[in-house]
């Protein structure tokens, strides 16, 4: 910036016209640095308005406002008001400093409504279902079941589900209930119960994030080593009395097992799952062990022996690892075979229902079939279908 009142010009389009913007920097006697701003036009950069006594008129108050005598002096006094003005509110900082007992960048403190009430909360609510909603303010007793209540609704959904299979029904009244169960703080056999049935719900319908949830919590509840969710900390309703619950044998083996077997569709560490379940040695641990010994050898026949023959509710887990191993499984069988190999083979050996779903699969992987005049093509040739799936 010149001290000698030097211009600086810079072009934009205002209403479809280009428009300079003009800002003239000078320094009056006093050393004050003074900025004008102009637009002007090239279509007319010399436009200019009459000067008429209204005009005058106008001008002179416009210029009385930024004034804070009374208004009286020269016009060379309100001319200098006027550009200290200008000045002044040019050179301000963008955000005034907050005052010293702001809140302004602190974290922000939760309303009292969010607090929990002093001593048990238990509500009153005596509905047997009730649409599940996201909490933002700590509920009311009227708006909540309490555990009797809440031991009635868990029969009614089982029933339910069991006559109508509606997972979407069943799925939202389970969250409820658990939301009444964690703004009360209840924790005892009838909580394992609760999550227990919802992530067997959850699994047999194939929702792996929800039966996630519900297997995590249970982890966490029996072993003491959950950590309270956000919304529990939010409400001041979580594990307080740090009470570490237990489930049946049967039921723990069969949990157990769902870890392991949930670790494996994950591709995560089986490592505490591993450890866990050869301590515990139940029907359940031993066949997901196995199973995970067949996916880390691609041991495809044991592990195919083993999804029909798995306990509970394993096999909708090993749903998700059955295409795993058929196409670890087809690898092998084209490499080890020559020169061909039937699709009635494939179908039996890697477990298709019929032979249109192994053609289907087969085409997938690009087998490369021979074909036979009026016949559907029933053997494939490995050498060439190797070489495709190696291309792939």
């Amino acid at each position: 910036m010149s001290k000698d009142g030097g211009l600086k010009s810079k072009r934009r389009f205002i209403n479809g016209k280009k428009k300079h913007e003009r800002v003239k920097n000078s320094v009056d006697d006093s050393g004050n640095h003074q900025i004008e701003i102009m637009l002007t036009t090239d279509e007319d950069a010399n436009f200019s308005i009459d000067l008429t006594a209204e005009e005058k008129m106008k001008r002179r108050e416009r210029k009385l406002r930024f004034t804070s005598g009374n208004g009286g002096s020269s016009e060379k006094k309100e001319d200098a008001s006027l550009a200290d003005a200008i000045n002044s509110t040019l050179s301000a900082p963008r955000y005034a400093q907050a005052p010293e007992n702001s809140n302004v960048g602190k974290k922000r403190k939760r309303s009292a409504t969010n607090k929990h009430p002093p001593g048990r909360f238990v509500g009153t609510s005596t509905n047997l279902e009730k649409p599940f909603l996201r909490l933002t303010t700590f509920p009311k007793e009227e708006d909540v079941r309490p555990l009797n209540v809440l031991k009635d609704c868990l029969q009614r959904i089982k029933r339910n589900f069991k006559e109508n299979e509606d997972f979407d029904w069943a799925n939202e009244q389970l969250k409820s209930v658990r939301q009444d169960i964690t703004v009360q703080g209840i924790k005892n056999e009838f909580v394992i119960q609760v999550y227990e049935t919802h992530a067997r719900i959850a699994l047999e319908h194939g929702a792996l994030n929800e039966f996630n949830q519900c297997q995590s919590m249970i982890h966490g509840m029996t072993t003491g080593m959950g950590t309270p969710s956000q919304e529990d900390e939010s409400f001041g309703c979580s594990s307080s009395d740090n009470i570490i619950l237990k489930q049946n044998k049967e039921s723990a083996d069969e949990f157990l097992a769902y870890r392991l077997l949930y670790a494996l569709v994950q591709n995560a560490s089986v490592t505490d799952a591993l450890g866990d379940a050869s301590r515990l040695g139940g029907p359940s641990c031993k066949h997901a062990m196995m199973v995970c010994i067949s996916i880390s050898h691609c041991d495809y026949h044991s592990f195919f022996r083993l999804y029909e023959s798995a306990p509970h509710l394993g096999v909708y887990l090993m749903d998700f690892l059955l295409q795993r191993m058929r196409l670890e499984g087809y690898k092998r069988i084209i490499a080890a075979y020559r020169p061909t190999v039937s699709v009635e083979f494939l179908k039996k050996t890697l477990l298709f229902s019929d032979v249109e779903e192994t053609r289907r699969f087969l085409k997938e992987c690009k087998a490369k079939f021979i074909k036979e005049k009026g016949r559907a093509p029933a053997l494939i040739d490995c050498k060439l279908s190797r070489t495709a799936n190696l291309q792939n």
